[in-house]
């Protein structure tokens, strides 16, 4: 397994040796400090602590010998004794997780002053804690740290990169000269020194560091690509994965399972997704009952049969210089956004939308319409549809084409392009023109001018064979280009392919962390704040826009299955070898288990057919050849089965059988919330009718006195279930009805958050003591654990789980 050290290099700012600003100019005194575990990074390091004029000694499994001549450390091959025996005044630690230990056993403390100040720099920091106070003597300071920086890769951070620290032990005046010289290393090299405890830090870090890297190696396993149509997500996207690519699995691993916080991140994650996926298949139940149970409301009956104005004499007359009449439909902010744009370049823009946009487009110097008959007779050359994606169709349709002339060019922008393209060919008249666009960006990205952005387009249906008509286009088309936008000519099927990866992936990974209500901490690294970058842009957006995207482009749900599925599979890999890691711990060598294991399938699942692991596994521990007799083999079978029916006789009437405690149902009575959207701090308040079923499967019957349980938000008790006492007969049921009240508030960006959405999950946990009375009194538990699903909306329990 390779090492594992703290610094991700091409997500984290590297520490600049030159910064100009120093936060303090006067050096430190010289320090002997011993270097455990020299690698790279290590080589990086003792670079700045040698500027800095203090005697560096080294010592690594590995022979660095010559790189560290090279550096001018003095490097111990052998073991550590002959290191220690030099007094080093600091021991830094920078060995792999799953080293620390062993080196710590290792170690001669006897050889060390009294007062010697041990560091370590792994990633995770309660773990590193706890070893060092089990294994060091209490004499010994200690010193917790994270550099969040690397070997210099890249441009550095304009704050400086962040040095994480915890002073866990540090004694007398000496102990404290030394951590404070240690430290004015780092923070005379301009780092931002953030001092925490270790507990913060691996929370906060199973947010900014474990996640970020999960959600990398997700998207990794879906084999992402650039595209001709890349938004600036998708970019920072593809840019994450190419950073999390650069680390090993073993260090994704270990800051998986020795920070406590993040099998509950992983599980969030999760969970965020299977939320997504409910709610985006739950709106795609309600399309499929309409269409299938409502029918079609508007009928096409204008295709084809439309007599365009002035068709009688063909008189297109269009205006051939390239200023256009351009007629909006759909004024909302984004028809806004374009309007002005155009209105600069000196085009003639008529608008029309069902809300009133008056005072909008006056500022704008848009002639606002509240009829689109009124519109359309105005002679617009292009009509340019704003709409959402949902309502397109349905707005098409009842449009009066009979009021334009013949040849109009019309103009979609949505973000799928199949689905307007057939639209438009199924809905218009024939001798319309047909021009299918996506600019891809928006009144946020950009508000600072277009230069650079791509504009898709197809030209599904333009009259070639009039010259007048194709300028029209071009004309139309010159609005986008003049203002520097990269034009990308496309076809639609095209456009949707790339979109299902570029765009929908880039929403989707948004909103499954949107769910998470993630926020900044002390310690973000640069791929947390692109993630939260990320979550800030698709918030902003609203749900219909999102669901648009998966309803109408053929390629999103094939997209949103592979990341399921690469979730899935990521989550598999990493509990596949904390099951063996911990079959390892429980059952040592043992070549039984070993192979027990191995025919379980679960080296195969977790690592596939050529896994070097399942390899070794057949190469160390062949299975063994019998030599046993028949007849050895039938008396050994017999004593078998009388020792089964043995144990199953003393399990049937001695030894307690599991009980089951679960929710059936839960009715929600007196719900209020408050408006989100007022000054006063966010609180929901409900009664909960609660029914509780509890099975006993044993011969005996089960008997527990009053008890009582918590009912959770987000970690905070916000109720308390009462459990009368009761008695179970033996192999029935019971079924009892509590109420209790719910009741939170709180000025967090959370419960705002989930207010907002109209979601709130709550946590049960309550354990019912009591005795199973059978041949020998079995003392006995059976514990309620559920989550619920408060939908504030609906003022109903959308989903209920139980163990």
């Amino acid at each position: 397994m390779s090492t594992l050290h703290p610094p991700n290099p091409t997500t984290i700012p590297p520490l600049s040796p030159s910064d100009p600003h120093p936060v303090n100019s006067t050096p430190p005194p010289p320090l002997r400090i011993a270097i455990i575990g020299f690698d790279n990074y290590d080589h990086f390091l003792a670079k700045t602590l040698l500027s800095q004029g203090h005697t560096l000694l080294a010592h690594s499994l590995s022979d660095h010998s010559s790189s560290a001549s090279l550096l001018n450390v003095s490097f111990f091959t052998t073991d550590l004794h002959e290191l220690c025996q030099r007094h080093p005044d600091i021991i830094l630690l920078s060995t792999s997780i799953q080293t620390t230990e062993n080196i710590l056993k290792t170690l001669p403390f006897h050889l060390l002053h009294p007062n010697t100040l041990f560091v370590d720099v792994l990633p995770v920091k309660v773990f590193a804690k706890t070893l060092l106070l089990q294994y060091l003597p209490q004499h010994f300071n200690i010193l917790c740290t994270h550099p969040m920086f690397g070997p210099p890769q890249q441009s550095v951070d304009s704050r400086g990169p962040r040095f994480v620290y915890d002073k866990v032990r540090i004694i007398g005046g000496d102990g404290v000269s030394r951590c404070e010289s240690f430290l004015g290393v780092f923070e005379r090299e301009g780092c931002e020194m953030v001092e925490m405890s270790c507990a913060d830090h691996d929370r906060y870090a199973a947010g900014s560091q474990f996640l970020t890297h999960t959600v990398g190696r997700v998207l990794e396993m879906m084999n992402l690509e650039t595209t001709p149509i890349n938004t600036r997500g998708y970019e920072a996207l593809l840019g994450l994965v190419e950073n999390t690519r650069g680390d090993s699995f073993d260090l994704y691993y270990e800051l998986f399972v020795y920070n406590n916080n993040s099998l509950e991140m992983l599980e969030k994650l999760g969970c965020a997704f299977e939320s997504l996926r409910k709610e985006l298949f739950g709106s795609l139940h309600g399309v499929v009952s309409k269409n299938l149970f409502e029918g079609e409301t508007h009928k096409e009956t204008r295709n084809g049969m439309i007599r365009s104005k002035d068709d009688a004499d063909f008189n297109y007359g269009y205006n051939t210089a390239r200023w256009l009449k351009i007629g909006i439909v759909g004024f909302g902010n984004f028809g806004q956004f374009l309007a002005k744009t155009m209105v600069k370049q000196g085009h003639t823009v008529l608008a029309y939308s069902r809300t009133d946009y008056t005072d909008a487009a006056s500022k704008l110097g848009v002639v606002f319409y509240s009829d689109v008959d009124d519109l359309f007779e105005e002679d617009p050359e292009v009509i340019l549809l704003c709409t959402s994606i949902l309502s397109t169709e349905k707005v098409l349709k009842s449009l009066p084409f009979q009021r334009l002339k013949r040849g109009t060019l019309f103009v979609d922008v949505l973000s799928v392009k199949e689905f307007p393209r057939n639209a438009f060919l199924r809905v218009l008249p024939q001798d319309f023109d047909i021009l299918c666009t996506h600019p891809m960006f928006g009144p946020e990205s950009g508000k600072n001018g277009w230069n650079g952005l791509s504009f898709v387009f197809d030209k599904v249906r333009i009259g070639m064979d009039d010259r007048r008509r194709t300028s029209r286009c071009d004309s139309f088309l010159d609005i986008f280009a003049s203002e520097g936008c990269s034009m990308v000519e496309m076809s639609c099927a095209e456009h949707d392919r790339y979109a299902a990866g570029s765009q929908f992936i880039t929403h989707t990974v948004g909103r499954v962390l949107e769910k998470l209500s993630l926020e900044s901490t002390p310690i973000d690294t640069k791929g947390y704040e692109t993630l939260l970058k990320l979550v800030e842009s698709t918030a902003g957006d609203s749900f219909d826009l999102y669901y648009g995207l998966f309803l109408y482009n053929p390629n999103a749900m094939e997209q949103f299955e592979r990341f399921g599925s690469a979730l899935e599979s990521l989550k598999k890999q990493l509990f596949g070898r904390l099951h063996c890691l911990l079959h390892k711990q429980l059952f040592g060598n043992d070549e039984e288990s070993r192979i027990m294991l191995e025919t379980t399938g679960y080296a195969k699942a977790t690592y596939g057919e050529k896994s070097k692991d399942f390899d070794k596994a057949h190469a160390i521990y062949p299975p063994k050849q019998s030599d046993i007799t028949g007849k050895v083999i039938i008396y050994t079978l017999v004593g078998l089965c009388i020792l089964l029916c043995l144990f199953i006789s003393i399990g049937f009437y001695v030894i307690a059988k599991p009980l089951k405690a679960s929710l059936t149902s839960v009715a929600l009575r007196n719900l209020k919330y408050n408006d989100t959207s007022s000054s006063s701090w966010p609180y929901f308040n409900a009664t909960l009718a609660m029914k509780i079923r509890i099975d006993n499967p044993n011969f005996g019957f089960f008997e527990f006195p009053t008890s009582k349980g918590d009912i959770m938000y987000n970690g905070r008790v916000v109720g308390e279930i009462k459990v009368s006492g009761q008695r179970v007969d033996s192999y029935s049921a019971i079924r009892l009805e509590v109420r209790t009240e719910v009741s939170y508030r709180g000025n967090h960006v959370w419960l705002k958050n989930d207010i907002k959405r109209g979601l709130i999950i709550l946590k049960i946990e309550a354990k019912l003591r009591g005795e199973v009375h059978l041949l020998a009194l079995n003392k006995g538990s059976v514990n309620l654990k559920c989550l619920m699903h408060l939908n504030l909306i609906d003022e109903v329990i959308q989903r209920l789980w139980c163990k």
